[in-house]
């Protein structure tokens, strides 16, 4: 399962900064939904940015209602510092288990 700060980095490395925002805050139900929509097209092994773009899609689907036509870019992966900067570090709620919070934490210290 993705975590709500997984689908908040996919959302804005897309283009998509209010989403980006809002499922952040988002409850356990909305959260569930959205990954049930995301895995609906499973069939098999996708590579991993294939899973993001599905993240992405079902995100934008059930926190704005409807669908958007494949309009991503993915950003690099190297400015989601900027990300956690708009929103503040202390949205990432995720356990330090990855290390990947604490290393945007030192970037934006950092800079």
């Amino acid at each position: 399962m993705a975590s709500r700060e997984d689908i908040a980095e996919q959302l804005w490395l897309r283009d998509e900064p209010e989403l980006a925002r809002a499922v952040l805050d988002v409850d356990d139900a909305v959260h569930r939904r959205i990954m049930v929509v995301a895995a609906r097209p499973l069939t098999g092994g996708f590579r991993h940015s294939l899973i993001d773009e599905l993240l992405v899609a079902a995100a934008v689907r059930v926190l704005d209602g409807r669908r958007r036509p494949r309009r991503w870019e993915a950003r690099s992966e190297d400015l989601l510092p900027d990300f956690w900067r708009e929103v503040g570090p202390e949205q990432d709620r995720r356990s330090g288990g990855d290390g990947f919070s604490a290393l945007v934490q030192r970037v934006i210290e950092e800079q």
